[in-house]
């Protein structure tokens, strides 16, 4: 879904404003299913004999968009706040708070977000501290294999290095799923300091001494803080990428 919020101010030409308007939502529309375009745009759509608002509408219907806001959102009585939505249920309020010579316009959108998760299973072998010396205890136990040939006695160590791990340490499927983690977070610094913050909790709550707390919550501290200076940065760099792109300004 795409959000936008459009301002044309008056000392704009209308035709020109129509003109990359249009250029806009040929673009959009093409690549969104959901769309809310809100904003002062200026133009009395309530009137139904000017032109400029009728060219307006006409754009708008053509690309099967909806306009939702109906009366007045200016104290002169006209229409001039919109809501226009592709692909969503809308429901608008109008209401003069007295703070503007423009009325508020609330609205509510009812939509179901659609969330993939992709699962997938992994095998794993549980190996704790105890599984080093059953292994030793069982590979002591192993009859040698007399044989002459090489490939011989990989194969049969292989096998039995096999066995021994399927008893002691027996593979486990298990179905995790794949949530997709925020770009900011896979950042280096964050990666580091979420690390460290693990490692502080563990030994915070292993000997539950109180220097040892305010080591977690100094690392807590510092891991938020470098989330928030890699989620602006990540941000300011799709700004600045698209600096010059009219259908991102």
């Amino acid at each position: 879904m795409l959000l936008l919020t459009i301002y044309r101010s008056p000392r704009l030409s209308t035709t020109v404003f129509l003109e990359e308007f249009g250029e806009l939502l040929s673009n959009i529309c093409l690549r969104f299913d959901s769309l809310i375009i809100s904003g002062d745009f200026n133009l009395h759509v309530d009137n139904p004999e000017n032109t400029y608002a009728k060219e307006f509408l006409t754009l708008i219907d053509t690309f099967s968009l909806t306009q939702h806001v109906q009366g007045p959102t200016h104290s002169h009585g006209h229409t001039l706040d919109l809501v226009i939505t592709k692909g969503l249920n809308v429901s608008t309020t109008v209401m003069d708070l007295a703070i503007s010579d423009h009325f508020c316009v609330f609205f509510d959108v009812c939509m179901s977000p659609h969330i993939q998760n992709r699962s997938m299973s992994v095998r794993r072998r549980v190996i704790n501290n105890g599984t080093g010396l059953l292994f030793e205890q069982a590979l002591s136990h192993t009859p040698s294999q007399p044989s002459d040939c090489a490939d011989d006695l990989m194969i049969h160590f292989n096998s039995r290095m096999t066995h021994i791990m399927d008893n002691i340490a027996p593979l486990k499927t298990k179905r995790v799923t794949d949530n997709q983690k925020a770009p900011w977070k896979l950042n280096p610094v964050v990666k580091l300091l979420k690390r460290e913050c693990i490692k502080s909790e563990r030994m915070w709550r292993k000997s539950k001494l109180q220097i040892h707390y305010q080591i977690h919550k100094e690392m807590l501290g510092k891991y938020n803080l470098e989330i928030s200076k890699a989620r602006q940065s990540f941000f300011s760099n799709i700004i600045n990428r698209n600096i010059n792109n009219i259908f991102y300004c």
